[in-house]
């Protein structure tokens, strides 16, 4: 079978697509704060729509994921995950959800859901656990079951109702199309992430004979990562504009780094993630700044002003070099040494100005290479 769908958590559903169509039905930014003002009229109600979903998802995944266990052994285990969702007392038959509190439930197909599942005549569970165990593995009821499963988790599929909203980017082209700044299509900032990497993923392993692994997919999208990372950085050195003054210090929000960030790469983005990127993004100044600048007096505003160019000779320094970071892909090492020999052109010592331009030329250049090479300009976004 092996079609197993992801598992859901409070992340996912909080910034997905069902969520995001179910603030506009209510009217709010945030359907999970709007559950938990006091006297909410919603109260509760996110929380069961979370466990309502995640236990489709457990149901659907049950029978259509690969698995060693007998076809018994599943419906043991699809009865033992409703019987948890259904009851807070199983023993005394005291349900989680009371009719009324199902009733109030704004959103219809969860409560809809909760009926298939729950009814003590026709759900999915009083249905299973009556059916004998001897007759479990021929019985067509069990079977019609588990095509319900199928049917609902599909139409969930079909609509991506799990998929992350990620808002949209604006930005403005550099009119010196000598001059572009680009985001890898592995960098949080595409608002296509994942699908993409679902694809890359897939054709990956369709022209590779060993599967490609989440540590060997995590190498892969750093160093693509790293490529736009140190085409941007080039990009400052040779446009040679005078730093902006973001006032940022010690005490500057997560947020003030990020948007100055944004700001240096002409980007402005309206992101229902913005504060989860923003407090990431955090993270990377923190260690980029203790790894690669605060010992050379740089301050943290001429940081941000060329953030991807520190930030590529940390990662480079840190991760490629002293650990030999290494894939499988012959095309991806040749991207390595390039990467490598940008790192040491752009880091020789130089007399001068006219010296130290002339090489972030060259290291342009190899830039270049690697982008008009191999298809690989298919793994950016040209943003500036």
């Amino acid at each position: 079978m092996g079609k197993k769908h992801r598992t859901l958590n409070d992340t996912i559903f909080r910034n997905s697509k069902y969520i995001e169509v179910v603030n506009k039905q209510v009217g709010c930014d945030d359907f999970k704060k709007e559950c938990q003002k006091p006297n909410s009229q919603y109260k509760g109600q996110y929380d069961f729509m979370l466990e309502t979903f995640k236990t489709l998802i457990s149901l659907y995944n049950c029978f259509y994921s690969d698995s060693n266990l007998s076809f018994l052994e599943k419906v043991e285990n699809a009865i033992n995950i409703m019987e948890e969702y259904i009851y807070k007392d199983y023993e005394v038959d005291k349900k989680k959800y009371s009719v009324r509190f199902i009733q109030s439930v704004s959103d219809k197909y969860s409560t809809y859901l909760y009926r298939k599942i729950s009814n003590d005549e026709t759900g999915w569970y009083v249905i299973l656990d009556d059916i004998d165990s001897k007759e479990i593995n021929t019985s067509p009821i069990a079977k019609n079951v588990i095509k319900e499963i199928e049917e609902e988790m599909t139409k969930l599929e079909n609509i991506g109702f799990d998929d992350m909203v990620k808002g949209s980017i604006a930005y403005k082209k550099n009119k010196d199309s000598d001059y572009k700044i680009y985001i890898s299509k592995f960098d949080s900032l595409n608002t296509k992430q994942e699908q993409f990497i679902e694809e890359f993923s897939t054709k990956y392993n369709e022209s590779h004979i060993t599967p490609l692994n989440d540590n060997e997919l995590t190498n892969i999208a750093l160093i693509y990562n790293l490529v736009a990372k140190v085409n941007n950085g080039i990009v400052k050195v040779l446009s040679n504009k005078p730093n902006k003054n973001y006032n940022l210090n010690e005490r500057s929000t997560p947020s003030n780094y990020y948007k100055a960030y944004l700001d240096s790469l002409n980007i402005s983005i309206d992101d229902s993630f913005f504060t989860l990127n923003a407090n990431a993004f955090m993270m990377n100044v923190i260690i980029t700044y203790s790894n690669s600048c605060g010992a050379k007096g740089l301050s943290l505003n001429d940081m941000i002003n060329n953030f991807d160019m520190y930030y590529f000779l940390d990662k480079i320094e840190n991760f490629v070099v002293k650990k030999n970071l290494s894939v499988s892909d012959e095309r991806i090492q040749k991207i390595i040494l390039d990467l490598k020999q940008i790192y040491n052109i752009i880091t020789t010592k130089n007399s001068g100005l006219d010296k130290l331009f002339n090489n972030f030329k060259r290291a342009n250049e190899i830039i270049l290479n690697i982008m008009s090479r191999d298809n690989n300009l298919n793994y950016y976004i040209r943003v500036s």
